[in-house]
């Protein structure tokens, strides 16, 4: 999986789901289900979850967007919460590719 591909994927998302355009998560939901779709796995309460903003604010789930924030403030803040040094090696290299792919460098 590449960058672009992904990137291919949320382009077709977006092109042909107008609430994706406004809530990520609704956008995340559809590229998850775009994966799984077609391999045995049912949608039920999960897809309504993902693509329901109102039931996730009911329900008090939180967006991916805040999840994600919150866990990197904890990691910064609580060194033995962190991820292992491989990982974050992996998460280095990661980022540095995508610095390079959101500067449109070719690699």
């Amino acid at each position: 999986m590449t960058f672009q591909t992904i990137e291919n994927d949320v382009i077709d998302i977006l092109k042909h789901n107008t609430d994706a355009r406004a809530d990520d998560m609704t956008l995340y939901s559809a590229y998850v289900w775009s994966k799984v779709q077609g391999k045995g796995m049912g949608a039920g309460w999960l897809q309504h979850i993902f693509s329901d903003r109102r039931a996730r604010v009911m329900m008090g789930i939180a967006p991916y967007e805040s999840v994600s924030r919150i866990r990197r403030k904890v990691q910064f803040h609580y060194a033995e919460l962190r991820p292992t040094e491989e990982v974050r090696a992996e998460k280095k290299a990661l980022e540095k590719k995508y610095r390079a792919y959101a500067k449109g460098v070719k690699a």
